[in-house]
C-alpha cells in the first residue's frame, strides 16, 4: 500500500474512535434519560421542557459525532470505500497522481476457515467499508473445499478499487487488518484469488446491448425475446400493465406503497380464474412525500395500526378489500429486486410470471420448457391450489439509479465508465439518511425488517440498515403483504421466496444467528435439499442448500426471518446465478437458463408445500 494511505489509516484512528465513543455515549445517555422521563413525566410536568432541551442538544451532538466519525472513516479508507457521490472526481481521494484511466474495480475471493468468514465479512463491511458482494460460510469452491489442516473453507467476495499497479490482494489484506505479526494458525490459511482484475472491461462489453434496451420502443405484444433482456423501470411497469390487459381473468395488480422518489411498489397476483381487474389497479394508500421524518413516522404508524407487527392481529374494520376472484386460496409471495444491482432477480420474476400465465392460455409453449402437456398440467395444478403474488421490483428507485446514464456513457472513456459502474453497482434504495449531509444516502432494504434488527452506524456502508426497523417505505410495503392473515377476506400467506443473486443457493431461516433454534428445521431442510436438486437437474450446475446463517453468513433484519417470525413457515432465500464468474454483472444471456432453474426450484417448493397442506408425504412433483 502506498505510504500516503498508510499514513491516513493511522492518523484518522483517534478521530474515528472519538466520534464512535461520542455517538455511543450520547445514545446511552439519551436512552437513560428517556427511561427516567417516562417514569416521572406523569407525576411532574416540570422535567418536560428540560428533557426536550437536553434531547435536542443530544441530537445535535449526535449529528456532530456522526460527521466526525464519517469524516474520519472517509480519511482512513481508500478510494474504493467512498460513496459514489463523494468520489465524482476519481483522482481526488486516491494516492499518488494516477489518472482515472488507471483506476480499476477488482473483484476478489478470500477463502478462510468457515467459522472465520463471518468475522471477515463484518470487518469488511463495518470496519473497512468495503463492498461485500457475497459471503459463503459453506464451501465456496467445491463440496469438500478444505485447507491443509482439513478445516472446511468458506469464502468472501469483495470489490475494491485499485490504483495503477497496486496488488488487489495486498490491499485487501491491509484493509482487513491481516498483519503477519498477529496471524494465528487459522489466519495463515487465508487465501486470496482474483476473480476479475477489471470489472470495467466486463461491464463495457455489455453497454451496447443495454443502450439498445434503454432506448427501444416496445411493441404491444412483448415477444419472448423481450423477456431475455434487461429493462428499465418504465418498461417493466408497462409490461405489468400489458399482463393485466392480456389476462384480465387471471392477473390482479395492486400498489403496495410508494418509494421515496415517488415510484409505485407493485404486486401482481396470478390466480387460476375469476374476474380480474384489467388495467384498473387497486391502489394502496399513498406514501406522503412531505418531510423526511414525517414521512417515515406516518408509515410506521400505519404499519402498527394495520396490526402487522409480529404476532399482532388487525382490528375489526381494517381488513383489506377482497381480491377480485371468488375462491380464497393460500397465497405464495415471490419477491425480487430488493437489492438494486441484482438485475437478474426482476428479470427472472418476469419470466416466471410469463411461464405461469402461458399455461392458462392456448398459446404455444414458451421457451422455458419443451414438454407441453405435463408441464402445463403441473402449473395449472399449482394455480388451482395457490394464488401466486409476485413483487417483481421491490426497490424501483435503486434499480432506476443503476440504469442512470447508460444512454450517455462512453465505454471507451475510462473516467465515464468508472462513474457509470459506480451507479450500476448501487445496492440500496435512494432514501435520504443522516449520511446525506456528506453524500451518503440509501438504506439496505434486505436488512431493514423488525426480525432481530440491528441498527447501523455507517450510512455510507452498502449494508446500512437504518437507525430503526421499517425505516424504508419498501420494507413497510413488503411487511404489509406478509402480515398474518387472520380474517377470511384473503388467503393466508403460506410460503415466501425472496429472489436474490448470486451463489445458486436455496437457504432458510434463521439468518440472524446459527445459535437460534428452528422448530421446523427438519421440514425446511428436506424441502431445500429437494428444491436445490430440482434446480441442479435443469442444467447440471451446482446448487447449495442449508440455513441462511450457515450457507451465507449471519445478518440481521432479513425478510426471510421476518416472514418466518410472522408465521410463514416455508420461507426461503433463492440466490440465482452465478457462482462469481460475473457476479452482479450477469449478462442477459443468462436470464433464460437462470429462470429455468428458478422455475424448477419454485415448482418443487410449491408441490412440497401443497402436499404438506393436504397432509400427504411430498412426492417428486417438482421435477422439471
Amino acid at each position: 500500500m502506498p505510504q500516503i494511505q498508510q499514513y491516513h489509516f493511522h492518523s484518522s484512528n483517534l478521530c474515528f474512535l472519538s466520534g464512535q465513543l461520542l455517538s455511543r455515549r450520547l445514545a446511552h445517555t439519551q436512552k437513560a434519560r428517556s427511561e427516567r422521563f417516562s417514569s416521572t413525566a406523569s407525576m411532574n410536568k416540570g422535567p418536560v421542557s428540560v428533557f426536550r432541551r437536553r434531547r435536542a442538544l443530544a441530537k445535535a451532538l449526535a449529528m456532530v459525532a456522526s460527521i466526525i466519525t464519517l469524516s474520519a472513516r472517509a480519511a482512513q479508507l481508500p478510494f474504493s470505500a467512498l460513496p459514489s457521490q463523494t468520489r465524482a472526481d476519481p483522482t481526488l481521494f486516491h494516492s499518488g497522481h494516477e489518472p482515472a484511466s488507471k483506476l480499476r474495480h477488482a473483484l476478489l475471493r478470500i477463502s478462510a476457515s468457515a467459522h472465520l468468514v463471518h468475522d471477515l465479512a463484518r470487518i469488511a463491511e463495518q470496519d473497512a467499508g468495503l463492498d461485500v458482494w457475497n459471503s459463503f460460510r459453506s464451501p465456496c469452491e467445491s463440496a469438500h473445499s478444505q485447507d491443509a489442516s482439513g478445516a472446511l473453507q468458506g469464502c468472501i467476495d469483495l470489490r475494491l478499487v485499485t490504483h495503477g499497479e497496486e496488488a488487489p490482494c495486498e490491499m485487501a489484506a491491509s484493509m482487513l487488518q491481516l498483519r503477519d505479526s498477529t496471524k494465528s494458525g487459522e489466519e495463515r490459511s487465508i487465501r486470496c484469488r482474483i476473480l476479475s482484475r477489471d470489472l470495467g472491461e466486463l461491464f463495457s462489453a455489455q453497454i451496447p446491448a443495454l443502450k439498445a434496451a434503454a432506448s427501444q420502443t416496445q411493441s404491444v405484444e412483448y415477444p419472448e425475446e423481450w423477456l431475455e433482456e434487461y429493462h428499465v423501470v418504465e418498461d417493466i411497469d408497462a409490461h405489468l400493465d400489458h399482463l393485466a390487459e392480456k389476462y384480465p381473468s387471471h392477473v390482479h395488480l395492486r400498489q403496495l406503497g410508494q418509494t421515496w422518489e415517488g415510484r409505485r411498489i407493485r404486486s401482481v397476483t396470478i390466480h387460476s380464474g375469476g374476474i380480474g381487474n384489467g388495467v384498473g389497479e387497486s391502489e394502496g394508500r399513498p406514501v406522503p412525500q412531505s418531510t423526511f421524518g414525517n414521512s417515515l413516522r406516518w408509515n410506521r404508524k400505519e404499519y402498527e395500526q394495520a396490526g402487522i407487527s409480529a404476532g399482532r392481529k388487525r382490528k375489526v374494520g381494517q381488513q383489506r378489500p377482497l381480491e377480485p376472484h371468488a375462491v380464497v386460496k393460500p397465497r405464495v409471495v415471490v419477491v425480487a429486486g430488493a437489492h438494486a444491482r441484482e438485475w437478474i432477480a426482476p428479470a427472472v420474476s418476469l419470466q416466471l410470471m410469463h411461464s405461469l400465465l402461458e399455461t392458462l392460455s392456448n398459446a404455444p409453449e414458451s421457451a422455458l420448457g419443451s414438454e407441453l402437456t405435463p408441464r402445463r398440467r403441473r402449473h395449472r395444478s399449482l394455480l388451482e391450489t395457490f394464488d401466486l403474488v409476485f413483487v417483481p421490483l421491490l426497490n424501483p428507485d435503486g434499480y432506476a439509479h443503476t440504469w442512470s446514464g447508460i444512454g450517455a456513457v462512453n465505454e471507451r472513456d475510462s473516467s465515464s465508465l468508472i462513474t457509470m459502474l459506480d451507479a450500476r453497482l448501487w445496492r440500496k434504495n435512494r432514501q435520504r439518511t443522516r449520511g446525506s449531509v456528506i453524500g451518503c444516502q440509501g438504506i439496505d432494504i434486505g436488512r431493514g425488517f423488525p426480525a432481530h434488527f440491528a441498527s447501523s452506524y455507517n450510512p455510507c456502508s452498502e449494508s446500512y440498515s437504518g437507525s430503526e426497523p421499517l425505516a424504508a417505505n419498501e420494507t413497510i410495503a413488503l411487511a404489509s403483504l406478509l402480515r398474518p392473515a387472520t380474517e377470511s377476506d384473503e388467503g393466508k400467506v403460506v410460503a415466501f421466496v425472496d429472489l436474490h443473486s448470486y451463489g445458486q443457493q436455496l437457504t432458510y431461516p434463521p439468518a440472524w444467528s446459527c445459535d437460534a433454534p428452528n422448530r421446523d428445521e427438519e421440514d425446511l431442510e428436506e424441502l431445500s435439499i429437494g428444491a436445490a436438486s430440482a434446480a441442479r437437474r435443469v442444467h447440471g450446475r451446482t446448487w447449495w442448500s442449508g440455513r441462511t446463517c450457515d450457507t451465507l453468513y449471519a445478518s440481521t433484519g432479513q425478510a426471510v426471518d421476518f416472514a418466518y417470525d410472522s408465521g410463514i413457515k416455508w420461507s426461503f432465500n433463492l440466490e440465482l446465478r452465478d457462482e462469481g464468474e460475473h457476479g452482479f454483472l450477469l449478462p442477459a444471456t443468462q436470464i433464460l437458463p437462470s429462470a429455468q432453474e428458478a422455475e424448477a426450484a419454485l415448482g418443487y417448493i410449491l408441490h412440497f408445500v401443497a402436499a404438506k397442506l393436504r397432509g400427504k408425504a411430498p412426492g417428486r412433483g417438482g421435477k422439471h
